[in-house]
């Protein structure tokens, strides 16, 4: 260790020291993340459609046994979804499997995984499409624990691009798809559907659903002058009328973001946000309190990750909640959306963030109930890391994963985040 590090240390030992002793009649401690180093995928095969929503690159979910992943790549040249086992380590254990498909030549992609009602195995779901009549399904089957599927079953049909259906589970295991809902039973047959008032980005579930969906609202908004047809055109506007003697008055487009929020039994709450783009927002609930995540800025320009906490003392008063700000995102060409995990005692956000270079990193923050905000230190690389997934294993310990792209080669990378156990003190 060299001397500059060596004073670091003992410099963070120190105050660790001071802030313990300072904090002795204090009821709890947030510790400081460790995130482990980097476990790497073999190389997998470049995907070849693309997600009509932004999305992890990954599916994570936990049941009594353990965490299982699932990502998308091509077999043949068709799009198919595997799904795996991983140990404590984030390394794969046991078999791969492929899960099933309603049609043989379609692609099925958007994996979402959750656990299963009874906490043995996971229930997935997926879209898939046939390229040439641009029709699309949400499906979805169940695994057990030893990840042996049941046949696949269609949730809902359209003759377009859907937005990939999700299943996320808590006090019980849901579907949301096409602004419906179903409920999974422990036989793996589905009640409902039940209307769901928004196309979500992303659900979280406490005694019922809660959804986040996000969309653009665009207004116009009328110059104060006359110009001439075509220069009202070439700048996205709309003439409204010969206003004008020598010219047209003229309406030019003003994009704003717009985040909304459902829980079943509770109307929508909306908020309207200064900035346009098509990022999408992440939500997550702790057994208590819900948190909302989006990245808050025009993609051209980058901007601030904002946190919204939701509690039902509020009524889920979304549009008048609190905000906060954890982190900050680049400038980027690309939607993307963060992805929240939570522990009961802290919430971990990780969304992806532009470098210099062109390529991308990944970024995160962990929230604890009181509002600290711990940034975390992933350690960068040089390779290109893309829309990460992350999902608590128990004890203080989250796993992180996210896809790598190096060399013109895809790969999925992971890192476990270890924080220290809640310790309560005593005089």
């Amino acid at each position: 260790m060299d001397a500059t590090r060596r004073e670091a240390v003992n410099e963070v030992m120190i105050r660790s020291l001071l802030t313990l002793f300072v904090a002795a009649h204090a009821a709890s401690v947030f510790a400081q993340a460790v995130v482990g180093p980097e476990v790497v995928s073999g190389r997998l095969a470049t995907s070849v459609v693309a997600l009509p929503f932004p999305a992890p690159a990954v599916a994570m979910a936990r049941d009594r046994a353990g965490v299982a992943i699932a990502w998308s790549m091509p077999v043949d040249g068709i799009e198919r979804i595997f799904v795996t086992r991983l140990d404590a380590t984030a390394h794969a254990i046991g078999a791969t499997v492929i899960a099933p498909v309603r049609e043989a030549a379609t692609d099925a992609f958007a994996p979402s995984i959750a656990a299963a009602p009874d906490g043995e195995g996971f229930v997935l779901t997926w879209l898939e499409t046939q390229r040439a009549a641009n029709v699309s399904t949400a499906n979805y089957c169940r695994f057990d624990a030893a990840l042996h599927a049941t046949a696949p079953a269609m949730l809902a049909f359209e003759f377009a691009p859907l937005v990939p259906p999700l299943v996320r589970s808590g006090s019980s295991t849901w579907i949301t798809a096409n602004r419906r809902l179903w409920r999974v039973r422990n036989d793996g047959e589905l009640e409902g559907p039940t209307e769901a008032a928004v196309e979500a980005a992303d659900m979280t579930i406490a005694d019922t659903p809660q959804l986040v969906a996000t969309d653009e609202v665009t207004t116009y908004q009328r110059l104060s002058y006359c110009i001439d047809r075509g220069s009202c055109e070439a700048a996205g506007g709309r003439v409204s009328g010969t206003f004008c003697r020598s010219g047209f008055a003229c309406d030019l487009p003003v994009v704003t973001g717009h985040v909304q929020f459902f829980a079943m039994l509770w109307t929508v709450e909306a908020l309207s946000l200064d900035f346009g783009g098509s990022n999408s927002a992440a939500i997550e609930n702790d057994g208590r309190d819900t948190l909302v995540a989006w990245l808050n800025g025009s993609q051209k320009t980058g901007g601030d990750v904002v946190a919204a906490r939701l509690n039902p003392a509020s009524r889920f008063d979304f549009a008048h909640a609190a905000r906060q700000v954890i982190g900050m995102f680049a400038s980027d060409g690309e939607p993307s959306r963060p992805d929240i995990a939570s522990d009961a005692e802290r919430f971990v956000i990780v969304w992806r963030t532009r470098t210099p270079d062109g390529t991308h990193d990944i970024a995160g923050a962990a929230l604890d109930r009181d509002g600290h905000v711990i940034p975390l230190a992933i350690p960068s690389t040089t390779a290109d890391e893309r829309e990460p997934s992350i999902v608590a294993i128990g004890n203080g310990t989250f796993l992180i994963s996210y896809e790598k792209r190096e060399a013109g080669a895809r790969y999925i990378a992971g890192r476990i985040i270890t924080f220290g156990a809640r310790r309560r003190l005593t005089e």
